[in-house]
């Protein structure tokens, strides 16, 4: 009974929202909207994944960890960059379901 109740309550959150279970999208929390709109802003000056991330650990942006911000694991703004490289028709970006982006 109690089963059937949270998987309806899952399934209606996931047609209305999209999603239910899991990390939060990068991008939802606090600040992190400016810090992908600065990635967006690297990414149109068509500077490399490696070169994003060497960035905004020169200029102090942690990402959500609180460490350091990677080429190959854990940059968390691959749907706005590959949007960005879609655009300039580039595939050298690849993301994966949890929006992680590394380089092909």
């Amino acid at each position: 009974m109690i089963v059937q109740k949270i998987r309806g309550a899952r399934q209606r959150i996931r047609a209305k929202v999209g999603r239910c279970e899991g990390h939060k999208p990068y991008g939802t929390g606090s600040g992190e909207a400016e810090v992908i709109e600065r990635m967006e802003e690297l990414r149109q000056q068509e500077t490399a994944v490696d070169r994003i991330a060497e960035t905004l650990n020169t200029e102090g942006i942690k990402p959500r960890s609180g460490q350091q911000w990677y080429a190959t694991s854990g940059f968390p703004s691959a749907e706005v960059c590959k949007r960005s490289v879609r655009d300039k028709g580039n595939d050298a970006l690849v993301g994966n379901k949890s929006g992680v982006m590394g380089v092909r």
